[in-house]
């Protein structure tokens, strides 16, 4: 299945968010995409579903202009609004990172057209070391004036993404293109996201401190390696929604969609399945189909090499 270009549609206040939208069958699934990427970096793993989909660009990133305010909830709130214009309902919610955070958010805000909730390695739930050291007032002020520079530069915004996002793996080309060419706007946008994880995680009612009030599926997925958004984490997972199943996949870092390109479709699949109806839920509850072992609760973490 190939992908469609992206297109814009216009919020409710005049800004533009843009998506990628893509034919299939079934439930659909809406894709949120982490720090530094876009739809785009959805693109293999929408070849390989044969589900209807929808990707947007957050706000401040891809082709979307910013948000409203550095806040978790303003995202949210931005793509609700693009749901409702686009008519998708009943859908499977898949959130990356930064997109995790958000897409709890959003699955708290309309929690009755989620269908099921798919986090991988998600923001927001725990304290975040780098991102808190990011939104300090002095280290904003020279980010904003240098990480432009740093980001045209291939070498430099190479360095950037394997540090801060890719655990010491090399970016794909096509990643690298965007980082550079979108240089200026990509660093007003990260700023804005990295605040709104900062303060997120400093929040008195952050997502681990609390129920969330979503009650549907909840799966969510690490890798072993990831030393961008700490396993330990889960357990904040778990404070949000008692009902998720957590799993781990042994020597994967933070990027599901490019380092298990092939298993991470059929993981949001048995999500997807999940939400059909509650005794088939039952069912297949008994077994993991990615990791071909009975899943677990947090504490002994199920692995799928």
């Amino acid at each position: 299945m190939s992908t469609t270009r992206t297109k814009n549609l216009i919020l409710p206040d005049g800004r533009v968010l843009a998506y990628r939208q893509s034919p299939g069958r079934g439930r659909p699934l809406v894709l949120v995409h982490g720090l530094f990427d876009c739809s785009a970096g959805w693109k293999t793993f929408i070849a390989r579903t044969h589900r209807p989909v929808v990707a947007f660009d957050l706000p401040g990133m891809g082709g979307s202009e910013r948000p409203t305010r550095p806040k978790i909830s303003a995202y949210a709130e931005d793509l609700a609004d693009g749901i409702d214009s686009l008519g998708v309902d009943d859908f499977t919610l898949v959130g990356h990172s930064l997109g995790g955070g958000v897409a709890t958010a959003l699955a708290e805000l309309i929690p009755d057209q989620v269908a099921a909730l798919v986090l991988l390695a998600p923001s927001c739930f725990g304290r975040i070391t780098a991102s808190e050291l990011g939104s300090a007032p002095v280290v904003s002020r020279i980010l904003r004036h240098t990480m432009p520079l740093a980001l045209a530069n291939p070498v430099t915004a190479t360095g950037i993404y394997m540090a801060m996002v890719a655990n010491g793996r090399m970016p794909d080309r096509e990643m690298l293109g965007r980082l550079r060419s979108g240089a200026l706007r990509t660093t007003a946008g990260v700023q804005m996201a990295v605040k709104a994880t900062a303060d997120a995680g400093r929040s008195k009612d952050a997502f681990f401190r609390r129920e969330v009030g979503f009650q549907g599926p909840v799966r969510a997925l690490w890798g072993s390696k990831d030393l961008v958004v700490p396993r330990s984490h889960a357990d904040g997972v778990l404070t949000a929604f008692p009902q998720a199943r957590i799993t781990v996949w042994d020597g994967m870092g933070h990027h599901p969609q490019r380092e298990r390109a092939a298993d991470l479709p059929r993981f949001v699949e048995y999500a997807a399945a999940e939400a059909r109806a509650p005794a088939r839920r039952r069912r297949m509850a008994l077994a993991d189909p990615v990791s071909l072992r009975p899943a677990v609760s947090y504490g002994q973490l199920a692995e799928a090499a």
